[in-house]
């Protein structure tokens, strides 16, 4: 049996739920594309920096954030990261970019909080 309740508002209380609800709309619009393109764009500079296998630096320059993701355009970059049958792997990509995303959870969720506790 499910037992129904009832909430009462008085007007004050009605303004702040709706300015709040506001707010949180804007947040998941705005800001959130502000932290993830932000993030992206932290990733790739993460990325480029050491440990990255560098002989003529041609794996560096071709880490990009295209708005979306993060890509290696190397065409080397799996070998390097993965390791073949002759070459140990040298991981360079993904523990950065796992690092990055859990970054960017943690500054979306901080800045949900702050939101809502304004």
């Amino acid at each position: 049996m499910k037992q129904a309740f009832q909430i009462k508002l008085g007007e004050q209380s009605k303004a702040k739920l709706s300015k709040k609800l506001f707010e949180l709309r804007q947040f998941s619009e705005l800001q959130f594309q502000y932290e993830v393109h932000k993030a992206g764009l932290t990733i790739a500079a993460d990325v480029k920096r050491k440990p990255i296998p560098v002989d003529t630096g041609n794996l560096r320059r071709n880490v990009r954030w295209n708005g979306k993701s993060v890509k290696s355009a190397a065409p080397y970059s799996a070998f390097l990261e993965y390791g073949t049958k002759y070459m140990q792997a040298q991981p360079f990509f993904f523990y950065k970019v796992h690092a990055g995303v859990a970054l960017l959870l943690r500054n979306v969720e901080t800045r949900l909080k702050k939101t809502i506790r304004k």
